[in-house]
């Protein structure tokens, strides 16, 4: 997982059932993980509970270049964002192209903006309960071979470099008058 482990929309009760359900998967985290006076307590026990389990890793923020190393040694990734009480607008996450990049398999909650990209490009877990996310994880982990095929790695690579900055850019240009 990458990003800002305090944000309020982070499902962490999903998080931690598969953590605590999959004892013999290592579980890596980069991004934000300070815990200071203000940072919320539901965000503070995440942490601390992350920190504490043996087969979590939390990495803490890290520059690009070595997050871009480091996430491509990992088996596969996941998202876990409530999908209630939205405060953030997390359908089309950037982590998500980062994750696409290496080519390995994704298991998310469901994003808005991926929903027609096939299971190709995501395993989305349709439950809005931790039971049955966890479950869905269990699943996509027993097939996590299957997922991560040269011809599956190759076409997430290809959808997140069609989706670059650069190559939007190079889209909206050709659509604008000469």
């Amino acid at each position: 997982y990458t990003g800002n482990l305090t944000l309020g929309c982070i499902d962490t009760v999903s998080i931690k059932a598969i953590i605590l359900g999959t004892p013999q998967a290592e579980f890596h985290f980069w991004g934000n993980a300070i815990i200071s006076e203000h940072t919320e307590l539901r965000a503070r026990k995440f942490i601390e509970f992350l920190q504490s389990t043996p087969n979590c890793r939390v990495h803490g923020i890290v520059s690009s270049e070595t997050l871009a190393r480091q996430i491509s040694s990992m088996d596969g990734f996941f998202l876990a964002y409530k999908q209630q009480e939205m405060r953030y607008d997390t359908s089309n996450s950037h982590k998500i192209l980062e994750y696409l990049s290496t080519g390995r398999a994704v298991f998310s909650t469901p994003l808005s903006e991926y929903r027609n990209g096939g299971p190709e490009l995501i395993s989305f877990c349709r439950n809005d309960s931790a039971e049955a996310f966890a479950a869905g994880f269990d699943q996509w982990l027993s097939r996590l071979s299957a997922e991560n095929t040269a011809e599956k790695q190759a076409i997430r690579r290809a959808f997140a470099l069609e989706n670059t900055y650069e190559a939007h850019w190079h889209r909206i240009k050709a659509l604008l008058p000469v």
